[in-house]
């Protein structure tokens, strides 16, 4: 099944060189900054940046999930992952909360206790669906667990902040959950070894941690006017030249901005998309970016439409890559593992009910559809007199938009009635919405013809 670890300790095959450490983090927290930065450093140079959206529900893929663990996401967010959608690395959801891992040998995580299990990938993704603080993703310990990792000695630690300026390195220890925040997180950079370690003998085996520390306690607002560069400069100083696991990436999240720098190896060149620029919305097309494209600046104009095509690409090579490390890692994954892996997003949908809760908050004035099955009509009766013309959008309980266009609307005998003509779909649940200047209005409607 699957398994997220990405930045981790190879310890079988280098086990003399202090190189095969990988991953390290920022948060510059100082002089009214709050930028987490991280660096990636893998085997694996390609990825994907995700949007993802609200109001979707999911459900924990792993195998011994039990009791099986649903929810439905209250924010969107950007994600980065190697391993697919919906299994992500790091990432920043639309309430400014930012998540960024990173292996640490001596983790031994708690007993479940009878906790749904998620990977450590899915419950990054859970965070950022559910959690708007820190807080809120400490407190989750009660509700959710990480699952044991078999690959031994990789499993994960975070650091992670919020809007309200609150920030914290997370990890377990002896089975103990172990927070450092404020006084016990006096130098927010964590690299591969127990945050207690680095501080008490002040570096870590592979020398990244000191540097980095100094920087961040030199930094000067009045002298680096430029906190994203001086974020960079720190992440420069963890830097690997690793022939193994050599940095990949380096990513910041500006959570006062709410925008997203990221340099790959493979194009050097600084990039940033805002999610302010994002509709995070799930009945729309949730939209990716291949993290080492070209180009410079703003990239929102560069993402995609996803398709699964697009995660099959992109799950195959990297569980190629796994298996092709299976005697090293203890573990071969099934070709039925991997197909299940890159169509599980396909298992998620939108959840209209909630949508159709929240935006027809005026009152309870529904929409009245009728389907015409012989003319592959629809008449729709809205609840009050709207203005010409208004926008009629369907869309698959997946998000994806089966027709949208202007249309005009008639009064009859007191009622304001749109007649749509729909394509040659499928019987079903779809969802229907209406805009206009003065209305808007989304409801389930199921198709019966």
């Amino acid at each position: 099944m699957k398994r997220s670890i990405l930045c981790f300790v190879l310890v079988i095959l280098t086990a003399d060189s202090q190189d095969s450490y990988g991953c390290s983090s920022v948060c510059l927290n100082k002089n009214g900054q709050l930028i987490l930065g991280n660096n990636m450093d893998w085997v694996l140079d390609y990825g994907l940046v995700i949007i993802n959206k609200r109001n979707v529900v999911k459900r924990g893929f792993w195998y011994a999930n039990e009791p099986e663990w649903k929810w439905t996401s209250k924010y969107g967010s950007i994600s980065l992952s190697t391993e697919g959608r919906e299994f992500p690395i790091r990432g920043i959801n639309e309430a400014g909360l930012a998540i960024v891992e990173m292996s640490v040998a001596e983790t031994q995580y708690p007993p479940t206790n009878g906790l749904p299990v998620l990977s450590g990938s899915q419950w990054i993704q859970y965070q950022l669906d559910n959690c708007a603080t820190v807080q809120e993703v400490i407190s989750s310990q009660s509700v959710v667990r990480i699952e044991p990792s078999d690959w031994q000695g990789m499993a994960p630690h975070f650091l992670l902040c919020d809007k309200t300026g609150a920030v914290a390195g997370i990890e377990w220890m002896g089975g103990e959950l172990i927070v450092y925040s404020d006084s016990t997180l006096s130098i927010p950079v964590m690299v591969n070894s127990p945050y207690a370690s680095c501080i008490t003998t002040g570096d870590d085996p592979s020398g990244r941690f000191k540097p980095m520390a100094d920087l961040y306690n030199a930094y000067d607002s009045t002298v680096a006017s430029d906190a994203i560069s001086y974020l960079f400069s720190i992440l420069d100083a963890g830097f690997q030249n690793s022939s193994f696991t050599p940095t990949k990436w380096q990513i910041a999240f500006d959570v006062h901005a709410m925008r997203f720098y990221w340099k790959t190896a493979l194009n050097g060149q600084l990039r940033y998309c805002d999610l302010e620029e994002f509709d995070f919305s799930c009945q729309t097309s949730v939209e990716v970016l291949d993290i080492n494209g070209d180009g410079a600046g703003n990239m929102r104009n560069a993402f995609v439409p996803y398709t699964v095509d697009l995660n099959s690409a992109l799950v195959a090579s990297t569980y190629s890559v796994y298996n092709g490390y299976s005697s090293y890692l203890g573990k071969t994954y099934s070709q039925d593992t991997i197909n299940g892996i890159i169509a599980f997003p396909e298992s998620t949908f939108c959840d209209v009910e909630s949508i159709s809760k929240v935006q027809n908050s005026s009152g309870n004035r529904r929409l009245r559809l009728i389907n015409i099955p012989e003319t592959d009509l629809v008449h729709i009766f809205l609840p009050e007199i709207s203005s010409n013309p208004v926008t009629v959008s369907f869309f698959d309980t997946r998000g994806r938009t089966i027709v949208s266009e202007m249309v005009s609307n008639t009064i009859q005998s007191g009622q304001n009635r749109i007649i749509c003509k729909l394509p040659s779909i499928s019987r079903g649940l779809y969802c229907c919405k209406i805009n206009s200047a003065k209305i808007s209005y989304v409801q389930p409607f199921l198709l019966k013809k």
